[in-house]
């Protein structure tokens, strides 16, 4: 079962995952292992490495994606979502398939933040 998330989104949305993302997910009874959005200048090798250190604390990353089109199409969710899907660990999007990586099998996509929430209480751990 997961319980601990890490989430991962453009960080221009850092207020937004913050103030409505986080509390979402942890009313949902997950704990929210990212702090990026809590603590946004920690400077930069230092906050690298805390969301190294916040990735590898998680059993889950809950990525929040932007529309198709947008002009955000950078980031470090990328590497995020590259990093445990590397670690093999769960990835579910909520948002639009940016990427074509997106498309792959093993990550779920769910169009709303309640479908993403239910399909990380879904997930079994191996």
């Amino acid at each position: 079962m997961i319980k601990r998330v890490y989430i991962a989104a453009r960080f221009g949305r850092r207020e937004f995952i913050q103030a409505s993302v986080c509390s979402i997910v942890e009313r949902a009874g997950f704990s929210v292992t990212s702090r990026w959005h809590r603590h946004p200048d920690d400077g930069e090798l230092e906050g690298a490495m805390t969301c190294l250190q916040d990735m590898d604390s998680s059993d889950a990353v809950l990525l929040v994606t932007d529309p198709l089109g947008s002009k955000n199409s950078g980031g470090g969710r990328w590497f995020e979502a590259g990093y445990m899907f590397a670690m093999k660990k769960p990835i579910v999007v909520w948002g639009d398939r940016e990427i074509i990586f997106l498309h792959i099998p093993s990550i779920f996509v769910a169009n709303s933040l309640e479908t993403a929430v239910r399909t990380l209480k879904s997930i079994q751990l191996k």
